[in-house]
This record gives structure tokens, C-alpha cells and sequence, in this order.
């Protein structure tokens, strides 16, 4: 199980308890990498709720392991001002970037997703070339499935990915914790997302992730520390 499948499928099930209420920050952290299991609990608990603001604590178990805990904020405020810092870095369009070869057959969430290399050198697989910055830029989307809270913490989780572009090899990890941050979410087919390790020594590391819409809204921002696996080496 993807750690953010885990994530968002807590998050779809506190965006019901609140009526529909939108994320503004989550986060998880992974206890257990169980590889198998036959199902996935989900058990939620309110602590705060108030007329804009709704906090809530989930915890996850694969079978009777308990894999996952998260924390997580809902509400809403409007009339406020508007601004957002990062922008979206200028690359080629989905339809003119190679698709990233994710496997034949495809295992696990890669059936779901489209992923399009837009700059930098895609990890787990060693695909593209290392770009100056070392950050690893994608066009990514679910197949058949809107953009919404559950579908960018999926995608957001490629930020794994990212390892090896900041250390110009394959090379990939394995999440520790996943923290997601919303900001817009607006309709758009494909989510652009660029990924920047900020540090990676004694076997791991710690990186960001912002997403965009294909007309440059921030939708979200998240962020991993991970344990480092370089294959071949270990």
C-alpha cells in the first residue's frame, strides 16, 4: 500500500464526517511497511470543531497492523487576500514530454496514473538526464479520476521519485512521513509537479513537492522525510 493512498483514503473519509469541509493540511506518519493485507482500516476521531475550523486525529491498520498515524486540519475562510510565492517552472506541454516507463505490466497505483517527464531524471526508474538544479519536474494525472484532495496526495507521493534526481542516479525512497498542504484546487486535467530534495545524508533525506494546474494555480505543496534506497548498493 502507497502511503498516500493511506493519506488520502483518511482524508476522503474526514471530508464526509465534515460535511464536505476542505483540507488545509495533513499529515502522516508511517509506522510499518507490511507488504500485504487484505484490508485497510481507517478510524477517525474529531478534537476541535468550530464554525471554520474542524481538527482531526485518523489512524490506519493494515489487517491487525497498525501502519499509519494522521493529523489533519478542514475548514474554510473567505474574503481573505490571495498569494501565492512559488512559481510554476516553464517546460514543454504534457502532450510534447515522453511518458515515464512505470513498469510492463503496470504494478500497483502506476496502472492509475499517467506520468510525463517535463525536465531532471525520473528515480525509480533512471529515466531522462539530470538537470542543473536537480529538481525532477513531471505532468502527472489519475487515469479517469478528478483532481481532487485524495487524487494530488496520490500523486504528490511520486515525490519518492525525487531521490534520484537530486543524486544524479536511480534511486528512490520510502516514506517516513507525508505531510500535504492545500492551497487551490482548481479544474485541470493535468497537475504539473516539481520536486527539490532539500538534504539527503546517512541513508535519508527530506523533500518538497508543489503542484500546479496547467494555467500555473498552486494547488498544493507536500512534503516527505524518507529512507534513501539506491539499488545495487545495499
Amino acid at each position: 500500500l502507497w502511503g498516500g493512498v493511506g493519506l488520502a483514503a483518511a482524508l476522503d473519509a474526514m471530508v464526509k464526517e465534515t460535511d464536505g469541509r476542505n483540507v488545509i493540511w495533513a499529515s502522516a506518519q508511517f509506522l510499518s511497511n507490511k507488504n500485504s493485507a487484505k484490508s485497510l482500516s481507517i478510524q477517525t476521531e474529531k478534537l476541535v470543531h468550530t464554525r471554520n475550523i474542524s481538527q482531526y486525529s485518523a489512524r490506519g491498520e493494515l489487517d491487525d497492523v497498525r501502519f499509519m498515524n494522521v493529523m489533519a486540519c478542514l475548514g474554510e475562510r473567505t474574503g481573505l487576500v490571495r498569494n501565492d510565492l512559488p512559481v510554476a517552472p516553464q517546460v514543454p506541454p504534457p502532450e510534447d514530454c515522453p511518458e515515464v516507463f512505470l513498469g510492463n505490466p503496470r504494478a500497483a497505483m502506476h496502472q492509475n496514473t499517467d506520468v510525463r517527464l517535463a525536465d531532471g531524471l525520473f528515480g525509480v526508474t533512471a529515466q531522462g538526464s539530470p538537470n542543473k538544479d536537480k529538481t525532477l519536474v513531471m505532468w502527472m494525472k489519475m487515469i479517469d479520476v478528478e483532481n481532487d484532495v485524495g487524487s494530488l496526495t496520490i500523486l504528490a507521493d511520486y515525490l519518492l521519485s525525487g531521490v534520484g534526481a537530486a543524486i544524479g542516479r536511480q534511486a528512490f525512497g520510502i516514506s517516513l512521513d507525508n505531510s500535504i498542504r492545500f492551497a487551490q484546487i482548481v479544474p485541470t486535467e493535468w497537475v504539473l509537479c516539481e520536486v527539490r530534495m532539500e538534504h539527503i545524508s546517512n541513508g535519508f533525506g527530506y523533500g518538497s513537492a508543489h503542484l500546479w494546474s496547467q494555467d500555473s494555480v498552486l494547488m498544493a505543496t507536500a512534503s516527505q522525510s524518507v529512507i534513501v534506497k539506491i539499488p545495487d548498493s545495499e
